[in-house]
């Protein structure tokens, strides 16, 4: 190597080292300063990324920890609310016991006051504790504690959190079953069927009045049941008393017969019992610890043990009439003349089918019974018979709270005393000769009928033939139901009326007023009945909702929600029905009713009352939901007792339903579930909300005992949700465990990694510092050397 002043090697060298030795002085001293062996991430950076994952971890799972300390704290808090519910349901049941005794002589009033009270403050703690019904905590939630990997190791939320299912553990009074879950239909209030009574029930199945006194027939119709005949035979019940383990043995018969109904029947568990008032009089009860329902009497004897006595008998115990009828006018008792009387009749069984037939009503029968004998023969099997009422009146009969119609045509002459009719049910057109009615302010009123269906009454000016034209066809077109048929009134010498329509039939009657003569020939100028229809239940066979069920009513009177039934394909309304369930989500389904040309096979068929009710229960059903299966639709009287309705009712705490706009709809022609009131804003489209159901009541002793019932499943339910918070408090301390665990091995594998040995790092300072200080000493004689030069030039 050159001997060189320019070019210092050595001492470049010795640079170069001094500064690679003070690097590695810098790095020890900066390891050993913070205790990490990576401080930054040239250190190592494969090994800090490692590290910072295993960093993350541990500050996400000691977060985790705190989380689940903090759940387990909110379930603890929640555990000893619960703790004092129990001991209010232990006084719950204390109270209840007391006031079921038969021998307790005290004021059951008092008992209740206290019942009532701890019933509200249940209420009031859940709510506080967040287990109301809809609460805070009654519902699934999530503890996120960290941790979580999928089976491939990938980070994964989802199975790093803790699900705590407190869904079903609500523990206010609905949820326990304390509010809505007993449910009682009784007598009339009053009736006494006590021993001694003149209306008691020696009385009763002693009177012959009453058609197979022995027997009675009770009616329940309820969630996914409609008309379970409960009969009861009472030739052995001589009292009450005996009559109460006749029918307990009656039902559990009915209950078991097997089919789908019945299997809902029983899952009602409806019981039978007496209710004593203060007076000591008795009377039939009926309850359910389960299910909303309603009884009405099949018999007259069932009447009279329910209490609904004949208002005209001559004996007090004799029951109310219960068949569904419907009287006529009186027959014509006066010879036929010329040739016999073919009359149409079109019949609306209770299945709601549609039957047309003739009855010829001969020459010979001039009597009023040889007239319904030939309408009676011409209707049988269609499930209604015609009799006379004891004198010239026909009656029309279907069974026990059946609907049907009856509607004649062609009786010109009003032999059956349901109206003059011209035309029967297949008419298409009438052409009539000219009027000779017509003069000065005259006017006529005509009833038109199209299908069978309700009266149309139509008033026009009969003072000319073209004014008279006029005035039908306007009101044709301004009727809903004439204009659908296409009903049209034309001038062709006299007026011809007929229909566009190929598939509708129409007939009309002359109620009043001058003769058009529409038909051609003089038609009697009475007001005739046009449809004979049954209200399906009478006045004194009144159906007994059970109460604390939430039902519907309209205006101040609780009316039924009025029904017109559907008979043309075109028919048709929505109607959506909503409920809240135990954990306070909305339920809702929409349901639809129709017209059918074949109702047999049709599960929306709203031809009458009856199949109508059938439909809307068997929607309501298949919806599997089990709040929505709680609602059920029952056939009453309105307020008025002129026509039956439906009402809807559900052990449900509450519940809505909005009643849509029918198809073909009108007012004075209404078609479906409407608000038939008087006075109503609004008949369809409209949304109707139920009554609140209320809270068992221990001042009787029948209640009382039906309370224990409650009280009992009311303990095993708070156990249930009990059970959920102890489960839910051993996850997270498991939850707990592991992660303390992960945060314990996750820290020493990161310690490992990125830590400092301290140890090896002091070495390394002592190292370093001797190679500085020799590199130091090194560098000085390197930077001395070229002194050396200045010898050679000494001379």
């Amino acid at each position: 190597m050159p001997f060189s002043i320019q070019t210092n090697v050595n001492s470049l060298i010795a640079q170069e080292n001094l500064r690679v030795n003070s690097n590695f002085q810098s790095q020890t001293i900066q390891r050993l300063t913070s205790g990490y062996r990576i401080n930054q991430s040239g250190d190592d950076a494969a090994g800090l990324a490692i590290a910072n994952k295993f960093r993350s971890d541990t500050a996400e799972l000691m977060q985790g920890v705190r989380n689940a300390n903090d759940g387990i704290s909110t379930l603890q808090i929640i555990d000893g609310g619960m703790n004092n519910i129990g001991k209010m349901l232990d006084r719950l049941k204390t109270l209840a016991t007391q006031s079921s005794s038969s021998t307790f002589t005290g004021d059951r009033s008092v008992l209740n006051k206290e019942y009532q009270t701890l019933v509200s403050e249940i209420d009031r703690q859940a709510q506080g504790i967040g287990l109301s019904t809809g609460g805070r905590f009654a519902q699934s939630m999530g503890v996120y504690v960290g941790g979580g990997t999928t089976a491939a190791g990938v980070a994964d939320t989802a199975n790093g959190t803790v699900t705590l299912d407190l869904a079903n553990s609500a523990v206010d009074t609905k949820a326990l079953g304390l509010k809505t879950s007993v449910f009682s239909a009784e007598g009339r209030v009053g009736a006494d069927i006590g021993s001694g009574s003149a209306t008691s029930v020696a009385a009763i199945v002693g009177n012959t009045s009453n058609t197979n006194p022995t027997t009675a027939t009770f009616n329940f119709s309820g969630p996914g049941f409609k008309n379970v005949a409960v009969t009861v035979t009472l030739s052995t019940a001589s009292d009450a008393k005996s009559l109460v383990s006749d029918l307990t043995a009656a039902i559990g018969t009915a209950a078991n017969a097997g089919t789908s109904n019945t299997n809902n029947f029983r899952n009602a568990n409806i019981q039978a019992s007496l209710v004593t008032d203060a007076n000591g009089a008795q009377r039939l009860q009926f309850t359910s610890s389960s299910a909303a329902f309603q009884v009405d009497a099949g018999t007259k004897t069932a009447n009279a043990l329910m209490g609904n006595f004949k208002a005209s008998a001559t004996v007090t115990s004799e029951g109310a009439d219960v068949a569904s009828t419907v009287t006529g006018a009186g027959v014509v008792s006066a010879a036929i003349p010329g040739a016999n009387e073919t009359v149409d009749l079109l019949v609306v069984g209770p299945d709601g089918v549609e039957h047309t037939t003739t009855a010829t009503i001969a020459t010979t029968d001039t009597t009023a019974a040889l007239k319904t004998t030939a309408i009676n023969n011409a209707i049988k099997g269609w499930g209604v018979t015609a009799a006379l009422d004891g004198g010239n009146k026909m009656i029309f009969s279907a069974g026990a709270g059946q609907s049907f119609q009856v509607a004649i045509g062609n009786d010109k002459a009003n032999y059956t005393g349901l109206g003059a009719w011209q035309g029967n049910f297949a008419t298409k057109s009438y052409t009539g000769a000219a009027p000779a009615g017509i003069g000065a302010s005259n006017t006529s009123t005509y009833q038109f009928s199209v299908n069978g269906g309700q009266s149309i009454t139509v008033q026009v000016r009969a003072d000319s033939v073209a004014n008279a034209q006029t005035d039908l066809q306007a009101a044709f077109d301004g009727n809903a139901t004439l204009r659908a048929a296409g009903l049209r009134a034309t001038l062709v010498g006299g007026i011809t009326i007929d229909l566009s329509s190929t598939t509708d039939n129409f007939r009309m009657s002359l109620a009043a007023g001058s003769d058009l003569k529409l038909s051609g020939a003089a038609a009697v100028a009475v007001a005739g009945t046009l449809v004979a229809s049954n209200a399906g239940k009478s006045a004194n066979n009144v159906s007994i909702e059970a109460t604390s069920t939430s039902s519907t009513g309209l205006d101040s009177a609780n009316d039924v929600i009025s029904f017109s039934g559907m008979r043309t394909t075109s028919d048709s309304q929505q109607v959506s029905i909503s409920t809240v369930d135990d954990m306070g989500v909305l339920q809702a389904t929409s349901i639809t009713l129709s017209g059918n040309s074949s109702p047999a096979n049709s599960a929306t068929y709203g031809g009458n009352i009856d199949v109508a009710i059938t439909n809307i229960n068997a929607q309501l059903q298949s919806t599997g939901n089990a709040s929505l299966m709680k609602i059920a639709a029952v056939k009453e009287l309105n307020a008025a007792g002129t026509a039956e309705g439906i009402r809807f009712i559900s052990s449900d705490a509450s519940f809505s339903l909005k009643i849509g706009s029918a198809v073909n709809n009108t007012v004075a022609n209404p078609v479906g579930l409407y608000d038939g009131t008087a006075g109503a804003k609004a008949t369809q489209n409209i949304i109707v909300n139920s009554s609140t159901s209320g809270t068992l009541d221990i001042s009787s002793a029948s209640g009382a005992l039906q309370a224990g019932i409650a009280i009992g499943q009311a303990v095993s339910k708070l156990g249930t949700a009990q059970a959920a918070i102890g489960k839910g408090q051993n996850q997270l301390g498991y939850a707990i465990n592991l992660a303390n665990s992960q945060i314990s091995n996750f820290s020493s594998a990161q310690a490992q990694i990125r830590d400092a040995d301290v140890a090896s790092e002091a070495a390394n300072l002592s190292k370093a510092q001797v190679l500085q200080q020799a590199s130091i000493a090194a560098m000085a004689q390197a930077n001395s050397a070229p002194q050396a030069v200045l010898s050679l030039l000494k001379g």
